[in-house]
């Protein structure tokens, strides 16, 4: 059984759900979650980091609904890349780990978007605890699973080929470590399959 970082076909898969996805009337959800939290910040956007960007559609949602952002994306997989700039070739992505993040990319972005990156991983709180000390000044949280019981992680296969998890945060727990790291929560969507949290520094 194969991890995200070493997928084979996954990823391909991915692109082509998520191009079908975006061109039905109703976006997904939490889709349609980001861009309407997005659209409510007060703050200019200029520059956007996708951190764990997958195939890379963030980059098409991005483009048709925030033309004069500049987007990035990152990911550990290097066939996600792959086909993220055989999708997307005027997209900017590379191949980069999040646990590679510094101080200096939260001053050269204006927001990051950790979208499957806290849904996937087995250790996702302390994932998202490392990146908030770099102190990024606008988050923006997607398909977040909450739970009102401990944090616990569900084990599953995708695209049967991928060993991987559902991570579900308790919701106290993680608005705690918000304020413990000085964070605001600016926007808050529930759905579904989860929720988009906004957060600012």
């Amino acid at each position: 059984m194969n991890t995200w970082k070493n997928a084979k076909n996954a990823f391909k898969e991915m692109r082509d759900l998520n191009i079908k996805e975006l061109q039905n009337s109703k976006l997904p959800n939490h889709m349609d979650s980001f861009i309407k939290g997005v659209n409510q910040l007060e703050t200019p956007i200029k520059s956007l980091l996708d951190i764990g960007c997958g195939a890379g559609i963030f980059y098409k949602v991005c483009l048709e609904n925030f033309p004069l952002v500049k987007y990035t994306g990152i990911d550990y997989s290097s066939n996600a890349i792959q086909i993220a700039k055989s999708t997307f070739p005027k997209g900017t992505f590379k191949v980069q780990d999040f646990q590679n993040l510094t101080s200096e990319d939260a001053e050269e972005f204006d927001i990051i978007y950790l979208g499957a990156l806290l849904d996937v991983l087995p250790n996702a709180l302390n994932a998202l605890t490392s990146i908030l000390k770099h102190k990024f000044k606008i988050i923006v949280l997607g398909r977040v699973r909450l739970t009102t019981s401990d944090d616990y992680v569900k084990r599953y296969t995708a695209y049967d080929e991928i060993d991987t998890c559902m991570y579900f945060h308790n919701e106290e727990k993680l608005k705690a470590l918000f304020t413990e790291n000085k964070y605001s929560i600016k926007y808050f969507e529930r759905f579904d399959t989860g929720a988009t949290i906004i957060i600012t520094c």
